[in-house]
């Protein structure tokens, strides 16, 4: 590989720490901790609730994604040049619904073969019927229900997916190679997990 290529590579996996990491001490310390040691004990129990969990979720999430991008911010790039940066500029094309769908396929496939294989090797410690905590339990009203689903299907992906597949993507694609970004970019948000399985 190439100085160049090396000094590309590096800047990609920087890029990568500083998204997750980003991502982690926002969610974190600039959202998590405040609350636990100032926020009152009838707040916390609200926000332990299924409306108070996407409210949380919704406010940590976007707290991660103005930090990652606080960078651009101090720099004073304009909003139309942010949108860019994270794939945002472009119009939705229909024509690109079959090929996310195949390419959705392939990755249901690839997922169920690789837990096939692990689990076929009786690793230690590996227990791929861990289930994820999504911090949505004992959901009885039709509004828990729907506030599980915003958070866990529409909030959570959304801001998620801005954040790994369009600004950390957008920003190494320039520069590396399509698998190579492709698979830091997974492995980060694997990483971002703390879940074996689910990652």
């Amino acid at each position: 590989m190439s100085k160049k290529g090396v000094q590309n590579s590096v800047k990609g996996l920087g890029y990568a720490l500083w998204t997750a990491g980003g991502y982690l001490f926002a969610a974190g310390a600039l959202v998590g901790v405040p609350l636990g040691l100032f926020a009152p004990a009838s707040l916390k129990d609200w926000l332990s609730s299924p409306l108070g969990m996407l409210i949380l979720l919704a406010v940590s999430d976007m707290a991660a994604v103005l930090f990652v991008f606080l960078p651009m911010l101090v720099r004073k790039v304009s909003w139309a040049s942010i949108r860019e940066k994270v794939g945002l500029a472009q119009p939705f094309r229909a024509k690109m619904f079959p090929w996310a769908l195949f390419m959705w396929g392939i990755y249901f496939v690839a997922t169920v073969i690789v837990s096939l294989v692990i689990y076929s090797l009786h690793i230690p410690g590996v227990d791929l019927m861990q289930q994820q905590d999504v911090g949505f339990t004992n959901l009885t009203q039709p509004y828990e229900f729907v506030a599980a689903f915003l958070a866990l299907v529409v909030v959570a992906p959304l801001l998620e997916e801005l954040l790994f597949r369009g600004y950390l993507f957008k920003q190494i694609r320039e520069r590396s190679s399509f698998w190579y970004i492709a698979v830091l970019t997974s492995l980060a948000f694997a990483v971002l997990h703390f879940q074996l399985n689910v990652g």
